[in-house]
């Protein structure tokens, strides 16, 4: 089978999109309304699928597990009900291990994991429209939409052969080996934040659901792994949420 390395469609208009909200976000910053901090969790997963992409294959690390979270934030152009909000955050994700077998093919990856567990950090930039949904006194809900630029934070330095597929401490490390890993990667967000307001202070819930559009990794050419077979392709999309508790402060003080 050819290597045909990432299958990239067209995102050009996505990409192009994304930095025109990101620019004229910042543009606006300067003006910000609040300052948020929001602390929390992830709750992710990185499925690997192993197969020849036709007759099936297997998926390891599916189940969930969850990380750290941290993010710096300023809402700007605020109206009555609806606002803009742009962040920094740090997030930690990964997955468990756990398989499920599709008929077509046997189980080949092998993983040295500590308590069946893995876990990376990434960073992420995030560019969001805020619009009020509900109110009632001093509580609002609010809809969130928007989009995130996202860079993992990972550098290789395993010495297993995976020539000879020794077992590896890092699922990670079978992208690199392949060059096959996506570091910087675009998606976008949905979901929601619970605010409640008081003086020149708001205290939030945050919660949002941020896929990635590109898969983190995709590999596809014949590798002979000895006695295992032959794998014909990895293919592997993270999923993340996130779960936050969020602190502002209203520098223009409150009308």
């Amino acid at each position: 089978m050819r290597n045909t390395g990432y299958k990239i469609f067209n995102i050009k208009r996505v990409w192009l999109s994304f930095f025109f909200v990101l620019a004229s976000a910042w543009s606006h910053m300067v003006c910000a309304q609040t300052v948020h901090i929001n602390i929390g969790q992830t709750q992710t997963s990185t499925p690997f699928r192993t197969s020849n992409f036709i007759l099936g294959g297997n998926y390891l690390l599916i189940a969930p597990k969850c990380g750290l979270a941290g993010e710096i934030g300023m809402e700007y152009a605020i109206k009555t009900k609806s606002s803009f909000y742009s962040s920094f955050s740090l997030y930690q994700s990964g997955a468990k291990l756990e398989e499920v077998n599709v008929p077509g093919e046997n189980p080949f990856l092998l993983f040295d994991l500590d308590d069946n567990k893995y876990t990376y950090n990434s960073w992420s930039l995030n560019t969001n429209y805020n619009m009020e949904v509900w109110r009632a006194g001093k509580v609002k809900l609010l809809a969130v939409t928007g989009l995130h630029l996202d860079y993992i934070l990972y550098e290789s330095d395993a010495e297993e052969d995976f020539r000879h597929f020794k077992p590896s401490e890092d699922p990670l490390e079978i992208l690199v080996r392949f060059g096959a890993l996506r570091k910087l990667n675009i998606g976008c967000n949905m979901g929601g934040r619970l605010v409640y307001t008081a003086n020149q202070w708001s205290y939030s819930l945050n919660y949002t659901y941020a896929p990635r559009l590109l898969k983190m990794g995709k590999f596809e050419k014949e590798i002979d792994v000895g006695n295992l077979g032959v794998m014909n392709g990895i293919s592997v999309k993270e999923k993340v949420s996130f779960i936050t508790l969020g602190v502002g402060y209203n520098l223009k003080g409150t009308k």
